[in-house]
């Protein structure tokens, strides 16, 4: 340990310099120079480097008498010490141990029983949903052009159940019936607070809204003479 630190002091200081040199090198390619005080402390500190660099290489590297007497004295190699033989271990002889006979034990395991368990769930309803498509309700006008109204009867050409007046607004139905040549339609009125359902002339009707699609009555009723 005392052998190596001198010279690595040694490699530190010579790049210590080598870094200063490349710094002075560095100032003057600037145009950098220094004042007086930088040129005197520059000055004492190389020179003071270069005492600690040559103090330590005297006391890192052997003098020359020193290298004589460690050349002239050669170090004296240690004998070699005989080395034992070994001898042949002593064998020994051992009886089995007699073996452990068991009795080997039974083990009744539990058998399992069956568990059944019913379980009984309620029958549920299933609700069924019915959709009632409802028909738009189309209304008319009575509009007459001869004796200022129509007659509500209770079937085409049947019986008569009101005069209605021009202006009467009536609920048609879709389903009409032809008798003579003559279009029937199913309407239904409230006239003086009562609901009434019957037949009128679909030429004694005009349609306040669009015209309605219809349809054929089932059991068309035939009669002989058309009656406003």
């Amino acid at each position: 340990m005392l052998g190596t630190w001198p010279q690595g002091a040694l490699v530190f200081a010579a790049h210590f310099a080598l870094a200063g040199v490349f710094g002075l090198v560095t100032l003057l390619l600037l145009k950098l120079r220094p004042t007086a005080r930088g040129i005197i402390f520059s000055v004492m500190a190389l020179t003071l480097f270069a005492w600690i660099i040559l103090s330590l290489m005297g006391s890192g590297f052997p003098s020359r008498s020193d290298a004589s007497a460690q050349s002239s004295n050669p170090a004296t190699q240690p004998s070699p010490l005989p080395s034992p033989t070994p001898g042949l271990p002593a064998t020994t002889t051992s009886s089995p141990a007699p073996l452990k006979t068991s009795t080997p034990k039974v083990i009744i395991s539990p058998s399992a029983v069956p568990l059944t368990i019913e379980v009984t769930l309620p029958v549920t309803e299933t609700p069924t949903v019915t959709l009632t498509i409802e028909a738009i309700p189309v209304f008319g006008k009575i509009s007459a052009n001869e004796g200022g109204g129509a007659n509500l009867r209770e079937e085409p050409n049947g019986k008569l159940l009101k005069t209605l007046n021009n202006g009467t607004i009536v609920e048609v139905f879709p389903e009409f019936q032809v008798v003579n040549n003559v279009t029937w339609i199913h309407v239904f009125v409230t006239a003086n607070g009562d609901r009434l359902e019957g037949w009128l002339l679909e030429s004694t009707v005009a349609y306040a809204t669009p015209a309605p699609n219809f349809e054929p009555s089932a059991t068309p009723t035939v009669g002989l003479t058309s009656i406003p």
